[in-house]
Order: structure tokens, then sequence, then C-alpha cells
């Protein structure tokens, strides 16, 4: 499975192929206090993760007695353009984010592009003068796999007995009406 801090490095580096002059920082909380960019600049922020449920799908066991369990997994960031035309400048995401060169750079990783929630107009007060800002929150999906130790049951009997592969006894029952 992809780590958060993997798949916002991705999510930077595929923003830089949409706007490669402009400064992209993740998570405006890893800037000192007072020491903000210059202007362009883009801030992500990881807002979360979704698990998409009933798409889970598990394998059949390997040699090794090993399973691979599946799941899509949903993930929503907020990408914030600070600066001169800034809802122009995020609009180029929704064209570009349909370019096959930009969706292959994602996939990869195994990152989708799925949607996003329209550029909102973020502009804001900083100190007397207005700041222009606008942002737009990103939805990609991921496939997460885990591996887990395979429980198998090789055999059932009718003798009152639940054993496991090496033939010791999980539980007795009484077997009644056959």
């Amino acid at each position: 499975m992809l780590s958060q801090t993997t798949i916002e490095n991705r999510i930077r580096a595929w923003l830089s192929l949409i706007f490669p002059t402009t400064e992209i920082i993740i998570n405006d909380a890893t800037i000192p206090s007072g020491s903000r960019p210059g202007l362009p600049y883009i801030s992500i922020n990881f807002l979360g993760l979704q698990i998409i449920s009933d798409n889970n799908y598990q394998s059949q066991p390997d040699i090794s007695e090993k399973s691979k369990i599946t799941g899509i997994r949903e993930i929503t960031f907020s990408i914030n353009y600070f600066g001169v035309d800034s809802q122009t400048e995020l609009e180029k995401i929704t064209v570009f984010a349909k370019d096959d060169n930009l969706i292959s750079f994602l996939l990869i990783d195994g990152i989708s592009y799925i949607d996003n929630t329209g550029i909102r107009d973020l502009t804001f007060l900083r100190d007397t003068v207005y700041e222009p800002r606008a942002g737009i929150d990103l939805i990609f999906r991921i496939a997460s796999q885990e591996i887990i130790d395979a429980f198998i049951i090789e055999t059932v009997g009718i003798n009152g007995e639940i054993r496991d592969q090496a033939n010791n006894i999980l539980k007795e029952i009484e077997i009644s009406n056959i």
C-alpha cells in the first residue's frame, strides 16, 4: 500500500508537470511561521481517505499460504493556488487531467485521477490587501493491497472435530441428526 507521503509527493510531481514554473508545497503547515513562498505558489493538503465498501477482493492463497486482499481507496486533496488569475490557473488541472501522458504519469504508481469538486474563489484579506487565491479538491483512487496469512480448511469430516492443516483439533462439536 502506498503511504500518504508517497501519494502526496506523486501528486506534487504530477502538478509540477502542469505548473512547471510555480512553487508547489505540501501542506502549508510545513512552512515555518512567517516565511511563505512568493506569489504565485500552490499548496497541497491531504483531506482524507475513504474506503470504497464492498469492493474488496481476496485472492486464492499462493504456495506460501499467503493471500492478498485488494480494496479500492478514494483520496481527496485540496489544491490552493495563491496568486493573480488563480481560478484561470487552476482550470489547467481540469484540462490537463484528461491528457494521456499525465494520466499515465500517475498510473505508474496505481493512482487514478477521478474527478474534482469545481474551482472556488478563496480570495481573502491579508493584512490590508486582498490576496487572490482559488481552490479545487481533486479526487483520486488507488488500489490498496495487504498480504495476510491464509486460513485454509482442507477437509471437513463428520467426526465432530474441526482440524487445521497440521491436523490439530480446533474445535470439537457434537454431531446429531446426520
